[in-house]
C-alpha cells in the first residue's frame, strides 16, 4: 500500500513529464513499463540492501541465519509486490489526457 501510495505521488509531481511524452506519440504501454520498470529497480535495491542487512546483523548476533533460498523468495516476493502494486498509478498516468496535462500549470 505504502508503495503504491509514493508511485501515485511520485506520478502526479510528473504528470506534465508524462503529457509531453504522451503528446510526442509514446504510447500508454511504454509509460507503464517507464514507470514499473523505475519501481522494480529501486525494489531490488532495497531488497538487496535488507537482506545484507538482516544478514550482517545476524552475524554479528551470532544468531542463526536463514538459508539463501528462503531470503530470495522473500526479495523476490517484496520486489514483485511493490513492482505489482506501481501499476495502477502508472496505468492512471498514462491515461491522462496530455493535452489537458500540458495546459496545467
Amino acid at each position: 500500500m505504502t508503495s503504491a501510495l509514493t508511485v501515485f505521488g511520485y506520478t502526479m509531481l510528473r504528470r506534465k513529464d508524462f503529457g509531453r511524452r504522451r503528446a510526442l506519440g509514446t504510447t500508454r504501454l511504454t509509460i507503464i513499463l517507464l514507470i514499473a520498470v523505475q519501481v522494480l529497480i529501486t525494489a531490488l535495491l532495497a531488497v538487496a540492501m535488507g537482506v545484507a542487512a538482516a544478514y550482517a546483523w545476524l552475524t554479528l548476533r551470532d544468531d542463526p541465519t536463514p538459508p539463501a533460498p528462503f531470503a530470495l523468495a522473500v526479495g523476490t516476493a517484496l520486489a514483485t509486490l511493490a513492482t505489482l502494486a506501481a501499476t495502477l498509478p502508472a496505468t492512471l498516468a498514462a491515461r491522462r489526457d496530455p493535452v489537458r496535462e500540458l495546459r496545467v500549470p
